[in-house]
């Protein structure tokens, strides 16, 4: 089935309905545009508008995406920031948004989970132990410094 084909009027409508309900990427709303059938000049010119209207903000995007998957999803800095350099968001926002994150609940967040993990393994081998919780901190980007920090403080050395 064919994505409906929407006029300048209709896409930029819809757009700031959505930006006003949730941060979006320009990226994502680009997409979008491709597929409701705009052009290049009729989708750069909405994105402006949106971005003049302050309905789009890469900063606040990108603020918003990392305090969120952080808190919710308990991701650490490494897989966000990969995540955010997939919605095309420039370096200097992206380091921005990650030096907003409070580093005490972020530290503690880490913490919790890797403990989490480590009750729920039914190994006992303090190696197998090491390297499951490893592998798991990888999958969510936490930092190997702060992964060996809270080895060291459970006798994981």
């Amino acid at each position: 089935m064919r994505p409906p084909t929407l006029t300048r009027e209709q896409a930029l409508e819809r757009l700031m309905a959505l930006c006003a309900r949730a941060e979006k990427s320009p990226y994502e709303l680009s997409i979008k545009l491709t597929q409701w059938g705009l052009t290049a000049s009729e989708s750069e010119s909405i994105m402006k508008q949106l971005t003049e209207g302050r309905f789009l903000s890469t900063e606040r995007f990108a603020q918003a995406y990392a305090r969120d998957k952080m808190r919710f999803n308990r991701w650490g800095r490494l897989k966000i920031r990969y995540q955010l350099k997939g919605h095309h968001i420039p370096p200097p926002e992206i380091e921005a948004a990650l030096n907003l994150l409070d580093e005490a609940e972020y530290q503690e967040m880490i913490a919790g989970e890797l403990q989490k993990k480590l009750h729920a393994l039914k190994i006992r081998d303090p190696w197998q132990q090491k390297t499951r919780l490893f592998s798991f901190g990888t999958q969510r980007g936490y930092e190997p410094d702060l992964m060996n920090h809270f080895f060291s403080q459970v006798g994981l050395e």
